[in-house]
């Protein structure tokens, strides 16, 4: 799956562990681990990736 900025919430919510993502600037890889922050009107999504890396959206 793409993962860019401009998808909806639920899109980036339906994102679960052991998912194949990639974003914009060619990062890619599974989906190890997810964490959200939220704060104020801000949601921040955190997908850490096997191995190295990581793909953060701000929404």
């Amino acid at each position: 799956m793409l993962v860019k900025k401009n998808l909806t919430k639920n899109q980036l919510d339906s994102i679960e562990v052991g998912d194949d993502i990639k974003d914009e600037k060619g990062n890619s890889g599974i989906v190890a681990k997810i964490d959200i922050s939220k704060y104020r009107k801000f949601v921040q999504y955190f997908f850490r990736l096997k191995g190295d890396g990581t793909i953060d959206i701000l929404k």
